[in-house]
């Protein structure tokens, strides 16, 4: 029979298997062996559960960093950048879409593994919304390769003596905030949806980043503000970016599609009629330029019911820009997945699982679980349940 929890005995047992031990002249928490171990037997817990009750008990202020010290096998954190220009990349790159500053509201002290992160939007948005946000890799992703390396999120990993498996320790990924992130990030990132909702513009109009280039917004706010000056050619905008041609035109194609600019052969024009990028250039600029006057900089802070509001607000438009950008591709993806449900009621007389659906889908299974998200989002599919298991009810109209 399982031991009934006490958090603060359980923490009582975990302290008195520490004890200090000098490295790189500094005096650190080590654990003794085995002590997590008998944690483990006395309190019948799997180690995830008990790493669990750990971070627990540090996210309560139980326990210290320096005392699950022993329990993280890396922390990762990146500088957010000196140079006001880098500075400027790295909020392009963390918040070129409204799910990324949403996320960024969500961090805060607390150690919280990325399902947490987005569970606590989820509930925030309510389950009408909670379709629209990424889940999975992809939200995973928005804390590790974007927000991570902008210097807004510390990544920690736990687990270190901890076995699970075939013998390997845990190594469980867990998010919290870095200083700049809690005052500076969220400060943008509320001021990013704010615009959004007032605007009725996606942040997804600054563009993708990638790995190899981020400063892709850079490049398309310097063409819109060259543009509202003069009108262009595509080979006079790359020399002064210092990109080539075929990349300039990329970008002129897009903003086209978005309403800023018209294109006639290779020279560009500003519409006038949309200036939501440069407005949000704009504040950017002011947030950053503040930041650096307030050298107090205290954690920002928002009403829940104003964040409830911003961020229902924000995740319509997201949805509604990335409906208005869907692919050829994607559309056949999702009538193909419909076309399979319904041939599946009509030979068995039920409604598939979403794992039986998947199972006779060619190509990704992770595009398919995402059309299925956009599908009972657009009111087309009920999923009932969770994962792999929940049936995949058609509404019909």
């Amino acid at each position: 029979m399982r031991k009934p929890i006490r958090l603060d005995r359980l923490v009582g047992a975990y302290k008195k298997g520490l004890y200090f031990e000098r490295v790189n002249r500094k005096e650190v928490f080590a654990l003794e062996d085995g002590a997590l171990n008998r944690l483990r037997e006395e309190y019948t817990l799997s180690s995830r559960a008990l790493l669990r009750q750990l971070v627990l008990a540090r996210n309560s202020g139980i326990l210290t960093d320096e005392e699950i010290g022993p329990l993280v096998v890396e922390r990762r954190e990146e500088r957010f950048p000196r140079a006001f220009r880098n500075q400027m990349r790295a909020v392009f790159s963390a918040f070129n879409l409204e799910p990324k500053a949403m996320a960024q509201l969500a961090l805060n002290h607390h150690l919280k593994t990325p399902l947490q992160v987005r569970a606590s939007l989820a509930e925030l948005v309510g389950q009408e919304l909670e379709h629209f946000l990424p889940c999975g890799p992809t939200f995973t992703h928005y804390l590790t390769d974007t927000l991570y390396p902008s210097g807004f999120a510390v990544l920690v990993r736990l687990g270190r003596g901890l076995q699970h498996g075939r013998g390997s320790d845990l190594n469980d990924l867990y998010v919290t905030s870095t200083p700049v992130g809690d005052c500076l990030g969220k400060r943008i990132a509320m001021g990013s949806l704010n615009m959004v909702a007032e605007k009725k513009r996606s942040l997804g109009h600054l563009g993708a980043a990638h790995r190899d280039n981020d400063s892709g917004a850079l490049h398309r706010i310097y063409i819109l503000e060259t543009l509202a000056k003069r009108s262009t050619s595509a080979d006079t905008l790359g020399r002064r970016l210092g990109i080539d041609k075929d990349a300039v035109l990329s970008h002129l194609h897009q903003l086209t599609a978005l309403g800023y600019v018209t294109l006639e052969g290779e020279v560009a024009r500003f519409t006038r009629d949309e200036r939501f990028l440069l407005d949000y250039n704009q504040f950017v600029q002011r947030a950053l330029q503040d930041a650096r006057s307030n050298l107090s900089n205290s954690p920002f802070t928002t009403a829940p019911e104003l964040l409830k509001l911003r961020c229902s607000e924000a995740l319509r438009v997201y949805h509604s820009f990335r409906e208005s950008a869907r692919s050829p591709d994607r559309v056949t993806g999702e009538e193909t997945l419909l076309a399979t449900i319904r041939d599946y009621v009509q030979q068995k007389g039920s409604s598939p699982t979403v794992c039986e659906v998947i199972s006779q889908m060619p190509g990704r299974d992770k595009t398919h679980h995402q059309h299925l998200r956009d599908l009972a989002a657009a009111g087309k599919v009920r999923l009932d349940g969770r994962g792999v298991r929940a049936y995949c009810t058609l509404i019909t109209t």
